[in-house]
């Protein structure tokens, strides 16, 4: 049965495991629309003047540099920090689901529109909002290499910084048994080309007009 609206897939996985690359391919190779909840976290920042201010009443000065959210300064004052990272949540995560959800209405309408949406989110599970989404995908890859990765290409960050960071998200092995769809990402460009095109027939397949 035809729904009013496109399915939604989350699109998750630890730090380092790849999960942009998986999104840009999937946008790349069937045009499918991205929204990136880390991104617009990001934006709304800067951007919501609400939000804005309730970060620096709550962390202080110190996250703000040239009178704007300095995300790395913002990233070390709650890392280290579980219940400093759970009230950036806090703060965060409402906003960003309010700004998906209008997204998801622009893209909702039309003859040209995508036979589903996708969330890149690191915290899908952690924010509590998996029952919004049709289908959860979690982009897998053994921790050693998503630790590699991320200390190669984030110098600010050292292995331990790149440990920590991961410790703060959900275990893998929980968002893999509570996932639809596991894509390995473990550094096979052709074997994660393959992976992303069996994935998309799949949410073809069960999601038809």
């Amino acid at each position: 049965m035809k729904t009013s609206k496109p399915d939604l897939v989350g699109i998750t996985g630890n730090i380092g495991s790849g999960k942009t690359t998986v999104c840009n391919l999937f946008k790349e190779n069937f045009g499918i629309p991205i929204f990136s909840s880390d991104r617009s976290g990001k934006e709304l920042m800067k951007s919501d003047l609400e939000l804005r201010s309730q970060i620096i009443e709550y962390f202080g000065t110190k996250v703000v540099k040239n009178d704007q959210i300095h995300t790395p300064l913002l990233a070390s004052a709650v890392f280290h920090h579980p219940v400093k990272m759970k009230q950036l949540c806090d703060l965060v995560h409402p906003k960003v689901r309010y700004a998906f959800l209008r997204w998801v209405d622009q893209h909702s309408s039309g003859s040209s529109r995508a036979p589903y949406l996708i969330n890149e989110s690191a915290l899908l599970f952690e924010s509590g909002i998996t029952h919004q989404y049709q289908w959860i995908i979690t982009v897998s890859c053994p921790q050693s290499e998503r630790i590699n990765r991320v200390a190669n290409y984030r110098k600010d960050l050292s292995p331990k910084d790149v440990l920590i960071r991961d410790s703060q998200q959900w275990d893998e092995d929980y968002k893999i048994e509570r996932s639809n769809i596991i894509i390995n990402n473990n550094g096979n460009k052709k074997d994660l080309a393959d992976a992303i095109i069996k994935t998309h027939h799949q949410l073809i397949d069960n999601n038809p007009d």
